[in-house]
């Protein structure tokens, strides 16, 4: 699993506001309760990184939309992977009422470090 973070700039798909608030609060709970285990930096990007890599602890490939950092002109068009786990969560883990929560991303997250607009759902 993975979380892509954006500065409201970057890609939502539409099943994120088909969700509840208490849909979502149970994914985080019991990605909350796992035992946490440390990520890896994967960006050689300064900054306030530490958002993602609490999320690769709790077992997220944690991506962000750099775009909105960078002049249009070096625009990647996608997400930026900046921590990965090393134990990383499986939507087995989530209960079965919560995992139509998320949009199916055809990719192995463990092979990438960039994920291009072109693999996430239609808006």
């Amino acid at each position: 699993m993975a979380v892509l973070t954006t500065a409201a700039r970057g890609h939502i798909p539409e099943s994120f506001f088909q969700t509840s608030a208490q849909e979502y609060n149970v994914i985080i709970s019991v990605l909350a309760s796992r035992e946490t285990c440390k990520g890896m930096r994967v960006t050689t990007e300064s900054g306030k990184l530490s958002d993602w890599e609490v999320y690769s602890q709790h077992g997220l490939f944690a991506f962000d939309f750099q775009d909105v950092h960078r002049p249009l002109s070096k625009a990647r068009n996608g997400y930026d992977l900046i921590y990965k786990p090393f134990r990383p969560a499986h939507q087995s883990e989530l209960p079965e009422s919560t995992r139509h929560c998320f949009p199916i991303i055809e990719t192995d997250f463990s092979l990438i470090d960039f994920l291009p607009l072109s693999l996430l759902p239609a808006l």
